[in-house]
């Protein structure tokens, strides 16, 4: 993926330049859009169904991210469907660590 080919770059620049690349950590944003269906082949990633952004983030922690920051706000309109949401993208990561 495009993440692991840039995380791949920092470790051997870091390598490069003196730093221990077991020390560099990676802290992910995701700013995800929710939609009522998946999407189609050539998606940004984070957006699409829960399922498609729930996809997307266990490939963001098998590529080694040591924290990812969930924004779900702009797809929820209220704090019922905030939180609902979470648990729907979040479920199935937690249940399955």
């Amino acid at each position: 993926t495009e993440l692991d080919r840039a995380l791949d770059n920092l470790l051997v620049n870091a390598a490069r330049y003196g730093r221990d690349p077991d020390a560099v950590h990676l802290y992910v944003r995701a700013n995800a859009q929710v939609t009522a269906s998946p999407l189609g082949s050539g998606r940004p990633a984070y957006h699409g169904s829960t399922e498609q952004i729930t996809e997307d983030l266990e490939a963001t922690r098998a590529t080694g991210a040591h924290e990812i920051i969930l924004e779900l706000q702009g797809s929820a309109g209220s704090v019922d469907e905030l939180l609902d949401l979470a648990t729907a993208v979040t479920s199935p990561i937690l249940t399955a660590a």
